[in-house]
Parts: structure tokens; sequence; C-alpha cells
């Protein structure tokens, strides 16, 4: 079990890193459900209504399955010619020739899978595949050679300390497989190269990965109750003028806080995230890694309601009159925009919202106003 604080904080400034914050690939909406009734007995207990957690709706019907990542014996079949051009099978490799070998495919495929995805990499030449060859096989030869000189093992063999530390390896390996590769934010191959050989350095137990998995499960009660708030806030904004200046107002103040405004957690260690919006809060999946594909595309829509809602507000009478109330409200609103977005934000948030079209009506209408009150001052 993990329970130093250091530890846990090491552990968890991978969940923002391009390598988990997409988290595992086999989240489904069974899945989901079974959250949703952890969630429904977690508020029962505290005599809270629990009505909200019967299902989260999925109209658009299942995502689609994510394909795998290469298979070892793809990988296999490549290094008969790769190896040989980029160090061989290892200067550790007669020790264990067996899993050690395992262990550095193993590596091979994590390491193509979080790479391959992302760029327009080809498996039949590049210089990239030649530096996913040579890293793979230099973090299992650094990591092979700190086992050996472990001093606290000194009642296992040589042999023995390198075989434990190939099956490590091997377990953490077929864990970032499991994982869904990031392709939100575009990173360098170096970057993901960087994170991965720090991750391996890192992560080297059971435990580790069990923790993990645990935070992976939390993202994802997080991301349910996020879709929940969403929903909510959805259904309450009028889609006429059916709600008072007041009412708008007092519904739409918590609003920033659901699109990721003001959110800090430890978290949000090491990201791309990490120079995103500041001053405006983070994006609005960031307080989420490793929810899960299904999750994240469920929030992402959610978030695109609120915004076609918000759009159409603003875009209503409601704000072409001039009572205090009606500015009061809309100033409420505004800041729900000045959120951080991603490219693929673009379209579906902002340019379907409204938002855009009414902007420059609503500041002319209030820039004559302050010239107005400037005046009769």
């Amino acid at each position: 079990k993990v329970e130093g604080i250091e530890e846990k904080t090491m552990l968890r400034s991978f969940l923002t890193s391009s390598l988990l914050r997409s988290g595992p690939r086999d989240v489904t909406e069974e899945n989901i459900t079974e959250v949703l009734g952890s969630l429904r007995e977690m508020y029962e207990e505290g005599n809270h209504t629990s009505s909200l957690f019967q299902k989260i709706e999925f109209s658009e019907g299942r995502y689609p399955v994510l394909s795998p990542g290469p298979l070892a014996d793809e990988v296999a079949d490549k290094d008969k010619i790769l190896a040989s051009r980029n160090g061989g099978y290892g200067s550790l490799h007669p020790l264990c020739p067996e899993i050690y070998n395992e262990a550095r495919i193993g590596l091979i495929s994590s390491l193509l899978h979080h790479c391959l995805s992302k760029r327009e990499l080809v498996l039949d030449s590049s210089e990239d595949l030649n530096e996913i060859w040579r890293t793979a096989l230099k973090i299992l030869e650094d990591q092979a050679r700190k086992a050996l000189s472990d001093k606290t093992e000194n009642s296992l063999s040589m042999k023995e300390k390198c075989i434990q530390r190939c099956r490590e390896i091997i377990a953490v390996s077929k864990f970032l497989v499991s994982i869904e590769a990031s392709n939100d934010v575009p990173e360098s191959l170096s970057s993901i190269i960087q994170c991965a050989t720090r991750f391996y350095s890192s992560v080297r137990t059971e435990n580790h990965i069990s923790f993990l998995l645990d935070e992976f499960n939390a993202s994802a009660r997080r991301a349910c109750l996020r879709i929940i708030a969403l929903d909510t806030f959805t259904d309450l904004l009028p889609t006429n003028n059916s709600l008072s200046n007041n009412a708008i107002e007092c519904t739409s103040l918590a609003m920033p806080r659901f699109l990721g405004r003001d959110w800090s957690s430890e978290v949000a260690l090491s990201s791309t995230d990490e120079n995103i919006g500041i001053g405006i809060g983070k994006h609005y999946l960031t307080s989420i890694p490793g929810a899960g594909y299904i999750l994240r595309k469920r929030i992402q829509k959610a978030v695109q309601s609120l915004f076609q809602n918000l759009g159409h507000m603003m875009n209503c009478s409601t704000f072409t009159e001039s009572s205090v109330d009606q500015k009061s409200a809309l100033l409420t609103v505004l800041p729900a925009f000045a959120s951080s977005v991603r490219p693929e934000d673009i379209d579906s948030l902002l340019l379907n919202s409204s938002f855009l079209n009414t902007l420059s009506a609503i500041l002319t209408q209030h820039r004559s106003t302050l010239e107005r009150v400037g005046s009769e001052i």
C-alpha cells in the first residue's frame, strides 16, 4: 500500500502527463453504471438525495472502441531488423535472456502505443523508430543495473535481481499499453520519451499500479459528478425569458468553477496544461485526468450544451434592455466564457454557441452606456 505523502505526490504527478491523462481504454457504460451505484450508496449513507445518480444519458449511443496498441508479436517481428541497428539486445541480456527480451519488447510496445497514435510515424522507416528502440534498451539497461547495485537485496543473486526487475518492468509496460494514448494536446516524441523514462524509474511495484488505478476510479467519480452538475445547470437555464434575471444570476454564479476556474490540486504538477489558462483557470478536463474516453467525451458534450444555452440567453431580448438586474445577470454569465479551451473546443463550444456573434453587440452597447454616464458626470 502507498502511504507516504511524497510517494503519493510523485505518482499523482503522472496523472496529468501524456502517458496517463486519457485513462484506461476499457471504460464502458457498464463501468459508469457501477460508478454511479457507488456514488448513490455514498450519498444515501449521508442522508442526501440519490435521485441524481440513477443514470447518465449517452444519447449518441456507444462511443467507438479504441484500437489496441501494437501487439508484442508485431514488435518482435520488427525487432529482428531494428534491434541490430540500435544497440542489440543489451549487455545484461545473457543474465536472463528470455525474460530480459520480454521486458525489452514490452517497453518498445508501450512506447509505440503512446507515440505512434499522435504522430505520422511509419513503422517501416524513420529515425523515430530507431529512437524508440534505443530508448527502450536504455531504460531496461539502466533499471537492471540499478537493481544489481541494490544493497538491500543482498540475499538475491545477480540473476534473481535482474529477473525481479524485468518482471516489474513487464507489469508497468502492460499497464501503460492498457491506457488510452493521449491525442488532445500535441507533444513531441522527445517529451513523451522523457516522461516514459521517469515513469519506469518511479513506478516499480504492484502497489504503485494499484494506487494509480484507484486514482483513475476517483477521477471517474469526479467526472460523473461533473456531468450531473453540468446537466443540471443546463436544465435550469431558460430557453426563453421564463426565469427572472435574479434567478439567472444565482444559477450562473457557480458555473466558472465547473468549467475549471480556480481549480487547484496536487495532481496538476507536470503536464502540458501547466501554462494553459494562467489567470483564468485550467481546462475543464484538467481536474479529471484518467477518467476515460467515454466520460471525457460526455463532459465535452455537456459543456457544449451549456455554452449553447448561455449563448442563446445572451442573444435573446433579456439582455437588450438596460435595467440594473439585466446588466448584473449578464456580468455573471460572461465569466463562464473566460475559461480555457483547446483547439478542438473552438467549433463545438464557441462557434456553435452564438456567443461570438453577440459579444460585439453587447460590448458596444455597454461601451455606449459608459460613455453616456461619463458625459453626465
